[in-house]
């Protein structure tokens, strides 16, 4: 804009000479000075045009960085949009389920039967008022929506590790909180979608939450008479709290005036129950969905040791078996059984190993497992 005006301004001192007539003694100055002017008119027409060009393409460059700060801000908030997106969606994939309040033997129901039935229904109809020693025994339960809503969930390792859905089974005197004995229920994703549960209490079955021993542990080691007991489902893993807060609660009546050999003997063969699905040793231990490497290598570490080469090698199980017991002292624990086939001479056989580990109370953490290994069990080498 200056560099405009000093030319208009030139332009006219130049047209003011031009229009003088001078003097004789002035002429040459008068030429001198249109010569000047008109010099000055030129270079400040080239410097205009240069600065106007300059001003122009300053300006471009202005609004091309305008337009590309725009398109930077635009792409820098699309980032930190899908960014969000991306820590939202881990987020909800990490998140911990709360279980959903529930109102005790509302929201859950359960009942016990002395028969194996198709449905809670039908069981409820069926339900056993009064329990003697031996009686086979299944648990029946039926969730107001689906078992998901209800399971106390837990990540283990803390960070990173799966999301585990559990429930407790726990046992004890009638109208009290005091726990006798609790048994870890896990559940898988695919449990997450059930309304109902049947689960046996006597005398065991193999495979996945198809039965606790939670009532034979109890009533197993009872003296003779009649106790009166009763089964809670809860979701709460702190013991001895509000008995409002479990999520069902069954009466459990224990005549035992006769003492409680049947369940006693039902206790002792447990362990073989859910390893084979018999008490017959004849049977191969039942392949499970469990798989620890760290702990595979251990017990093949035990075996060469005892020069056992094994030909096949599994888990039998599909989740730890935890517990929590009273007898003298408090005592948490857990357990899974590993099995192995091998050659010895010109025999063939199978050996399993319970792998069990002591949770430890000071340290908040389960100890180093302890593996038991039994060998020597004989097999037909068709099966190896």
């Amino acid at each position: 804009m200056v560099i405009r005006q000093v030319i208009i301004r030139l332009m006219r001192f130049y047209d003011l000479l031009h229009s003088r007539r001078p003097h004789i003694s002035d002429l040459s100055k008068t030429v001198f000075i249109r010569k000047w002017a008109a010099k000055m008119l030129i270079s400040a027409a080239v410097v205009g045009s240069l600065f106007v060009d300059g001003e122009e393409a300053y300006g471009q460059r202005q609004r091309n960085d305008r337009v590309q700060q725009r398109r930077d801000s635009i792409i820098q908030s699309n980032r930190e949009r899908d960014q969000r997106a991306r820590d939202a969606k881990i987020a909800k994939e990490n998140a911990i389920p709360i279980p959903k309040p529930a109102v005790m033997n509302v929201d859950v129901q359960a009942v016990i039967s002395k028969e194996d039935l198709p449905s809670f229904a039908e069981a409820k109809q069926n339900s056993a008022a009064l329990i003697e020693d031996g009686n086979e025994l299944w648990l029946y339960v039926r969730f107001n929506g689906n078992l998901g809503n209800y399971a106390y969930a837990v990540r283990e390792p803390a960070l990173g590790g799966p999301i585990r859905y559990m429930m407790f089974a726990d046992f004890g005197p009638q109208n009290d909180t005091t726990v006798q004995a609790r048994f870890l229920l896990e559940f898988g994703p695919n449990d997450l979608a059930k309304s109902e549960l049947k689960i046996n209490l006597a005398p065991g079955r193999p495979g996945k939450n198809a039965s606790t021993p939670v009532l034979l542990f109890v009533a197993g080691k009872r003296d003779p008479g009649l106790w009166k007991n009763e089964l809670r489902l809860s979701n709460n893993p702190e013991l001895n709290g509000p008995r409002e807060k479990n999520l069902a609660v069954v009466p459990v009546t224990l005549d035992l005036k006769d003492g409680s050999a049947g369940y006693r003997a039902m206790l002792e063969n447990y362990e073989s129950i859910i390893l084979r699905g018999t008490t017959d040793e004849a049977q191969l231990p039942i392949p499970g969905s469990f798989y620890d490497l760290p702990l595979k290598n251990r017990v093949l570490s035990i075996l060469r040791g005892q020069g056992i080469v094994p030909a096949r090698f599994f888990f039998s199980g599909d989740n730890w078996l935890e517990s929590i017991t009273y007898e003298t002292a408090s005592a948490r624990s857990r357990h899974i059984f590993a099995a192995f086939t091998y050659r010895r001479g010109n025999g063939c056989f199978y050996g399993f190993a319970k792998i069990e580990e002591i949770f430890d109370f000071a340290s908040n953490k389960f100890r180093e497992a302890v593996i038991l290994p039994q060998i020597g069990f004989p097999m037909s080498c068709k099966l190896m």
